[in-house]
């Protein structure tokens, strides 16, 4: 393959589909299910770094359950994936200004609009748009790969398209699976503090209290390093919030596939991560059948349900905007990396 391509011809199980690829990449995002990224390859190893749920992909409104989920349908239709998540991002359904939203608010469950605004063997962009139909915000996003390259450029704009200030919790949610993680794949964030907000059903680690990066406690008092995913034996899924960022970015390397995953983002917007593990939870939706992390730059922690109690939650005025970038970048893996820098190369040692 010579340069760059972009695609709109594709259809993945009734879904329309954005195709994005270069001589290092590929990526596919479906635009009928919130325009999640369900794709991303590095070509030289034909790996893909996207976590797959075994439930697989589903169109929302594809089938109907016996009865309706309590926390809303966002897990109803998740299939893995890197979704976009606005106005509300948390686990817990929100009543808030008398409109009502599910487990991560709306964006992830939407139809999104896209056009190809630029393709060429240089480059290729992509433009996605939707208006989220209970809150008046409306978000657009561009996608670029540039010829040769193993970086994804993101960026991204949010309009308030009323005329008062609005509350929001904006997180990004990109899960990565096998083979990329797997026991011994080694996360590198420099953050400095650890929030184990609450105890969770089946979460492993001392919760309600805080720790310094990577080391925290078990329930029964044992060290854990977060930087090093366990044992394919570990029964776990819970949150966890990395904040006091020293630089916006994290790595994660595998480096038995010699592979690395790097993801950067803008400061002033996301200050925080949202650390997911689920390892094997022998309960439903997946049975044992997943073993996956997701680290999630986030604009505020824990959950929008939690941070509109404590009024710690961002809010955008009316008629205002927002902008943000992301870089994400796969390559060589190594150990030791130094930093990742805003056009997405990653320094290592």
């Amino acid at each position: 393959m010579v340069g760059c391509r972009a695609s709109l011809d594709w259809t993945y199980r009734g879904m329309r589909t954005l195709v994005l690829e270069n001589q290092q990449l590929r990526l596919v995002s479906l635009l009928d299910k919130g325009s999640d990224i369900i794709e991303l390859v590095y070509k030289p190893l034909d790996v893909d770094v996207i976590f797959h749920a075994p439930t697989g992909y589903h169109k929302p409104g594809s089938f109907i359950g016996t009865s309706s989920r309590s926390e809303g349908a966002f897990m109803e239709y998740y299939g893995g994936g890197w979704q976009d998540i606005l106005p509300f991002a948390g686990n817990e359904p929100i009543k808030h200004r008398f409109g009502e939203w599910g487990m991560h608010g709306e964006t992830p469950l939407l139809p999104w609009d896209a056009t190809i605004e630029k393709d060429s063997p240089l480059e290729v962009t992509a433009k996605l748009t939707v208006n989220i139909p209970r809150y008046p915000f409306h978000v657009e996003k561009w996608i670029t790969l540039d010829d040769n390259s193993t970086t994804v450029r993101i960026r991204e704009r949010v309009v308030n398209t009323s005329n008062q200030t609005l509350e929001y919790c904006w997180l990004h949610h990109p899960t990565l699976g096998s083979p990329l993680i797997a026991p011994d794949t080694k996360v590198t964030v420099p953050a400095e503090k650890v929030v184990i907000d609450k105890a969770e059903p089946w979460g492993r680690l001392k919760a309600e209290t805080s720790y310094k990066w990577p080391y925290v406690q078990d329930k029964s008092g044992r060290q854990v390093d977060l930087s090093v995913l366990p044992s394919d034996r570990i029964v776990a899924d819970e949150t966890v919030f990395l904040t006091d960022l020293k630089e916006p970015w994290y790595t994660v390397i595998n480096e038995k596939l010699r592979l690395g995953f790097a993801l950067r983002w803008d400061p002033t917007i996301f200050e925080h991560i949202w650390f997911w593990q689920s390892y094997r939870v022998p309960d439903h939706p997946w049975f044992g059948k997943a073993y996956c992390i997701a680290l999630e730059p986030c604009t505020g922690y824990p959950g929008a349900f939690e941070q509109l109690k404590r009024g710690t939650i961002k809010k955008l005025q009316g008629n205002g905007s927002i902008e943000t970038h992301l870089t994400a970048t796969l390559f060589g893996g190594s150990e030791s990396v130094k930093s990742v820098s805003q056009d997405g190369t990653v320094m290592q040692s």
